[in-house]
């Protein structure tokens, strides 16, 4: 009787102890359902779309080169965008797909990339909560071209800076070309930056200030021929010679003579009128004179050295939608 009543007893408490674990697995669950619907509602499909197509086109991508097909799935929340992008040769693919992994960077989602044949079509998959929310496929063609053009950037004024800035300058990654006003300082200038495999040029005008390179309309022509061979052989990697044609060297029969100089020696001379001058508001300048270039059209640049770093993020915004620093040679200066 006693040994009927204790497994009744036990049963009941195994009956009670089901149903507690029955509920707290439910509970438990809901929980879990809860925070994961929590995580996967942190960014949407429509985010996803919107944050890679602005990630593609910050490069310059033209609209009609993104090709978009739209896949249905059955699961809520789960719609594949499958891309292909068209890519200009002139663009790696793999900086397009670092910039959406830094577009994505602190966002819930999980992304793989793959190479699908060398140097070609390259693929990145993104995905939230394990589930596919989108697809690109990125392949190289050699018919679409970025509407951009070539900037040949002058940079005057280089030696009056201080000599962290000139190394900051100098160490820069884009291509430019130092305009030096010739001294023994900028002879240094002149042999640090073709080291750096950064071209100058010469300019000639009234601000020439130590004796052996300096250049007076009332000078001899004896004196000006000594220092005109000083400055060629202080200068000797010179792109060209750029002259100051408002100044009063420019405007003297001296110059005439200096002229006659240099083309013996095969020295191009330019007058710095050629070049497009973004002195005054520089920031805004340098803008509507680089960004309204388009369809491979090529300009060239004067930029103060002091302003350089004003205009940084303007030239790598440049870079970035396609554009290139070039050699002022390139341009189509005219003599």
């Amino acid at each position: 009787m006693n040994f009927s009543l204790d497994k009744k007893k036990f049963v009941n408490v195994l009956f009670g102890a089901a149903i507690f674990l029955l509920a707290a697995n439910l509970i438990i669950s809901k929980v879990l359902k809860k925070n994961y619907v929590h995580n996967e509602d942190k960014i949407n499909v429509a985010e996803i779309n919107q944050k890679f197509l602005t990630s593609v086109y910050d490069f310059g991508i033209e609209k009609q080169w993104v090709h978009v097909k739209k896949i249905e799935d059955n699961s809520a929340d789960s719609l594949i965008n499958l891309y292909s992008v068209d890519v200009p040769k002139d663009l790696p693919i793999a900086e397009i797909l670092q910039e959406i992994f830094s577009t994505f960077y602190n966002e819930n989602v999980q992304m793989v990339c793959h190479e699908k044949t060398i140097g070609g079509i390259n693929s990145i998959t993104i995905y939230s909560n394990d589930r596919a929310k989108l697809k690109a496929l990125f392949e190289y063609r050699d018919d679409v071209k970025r509407n951009a053009g070539d900037i040949a950037l002058i940079i005057s004024g280089l030696e009056n800076l201080n000599e962290n800035k000139i190394s900051n300058i100098i160490l820069a990654p884009e291509n430019f070309t130092a305009e030096l006003v010739p001294s023994k300082k900028t002879i240094q200038l002149a042999d640090s930056l073709f080291s750096n495999r950064k071209q100058y040029v010469v300019l000639l005008n009234d601000d020439i200030q130590e004796m052996n390179f300096k250049l007076q309309p009332n000078f001899p022509e004896d004196r000006l021929n000594n220092a005109v061979r000083a400055i060629i052989g202080g200068f000797p990697n010179a792109l060209f010679f750029v002259v100051d044609d408002n100044s009063r060297l420019y405007k003297s029969k001296a110059f005439t003579f200096i002229k006659n100089l240099l083309n013996r020696s095969s020295i191009k001379i330019i007058t710095e009128s050629s070049f497009i001058s973004v002195s005054g508001n520089v920031k805004d300048n340098f803008r509507a004179a680089a960004f309204e270039i388009k369809g491979g059209k090529k300009i060239t640049i004067e930029l103060p050295a002091e302003d350089y770093f004003s205009v940084k993020q303007d030239i790598n915004a440049l870079i970035k939608v396609g554009y290139k620093f070039v050699s002022p040679v390139k341009t189509g200066l005219q003599q």
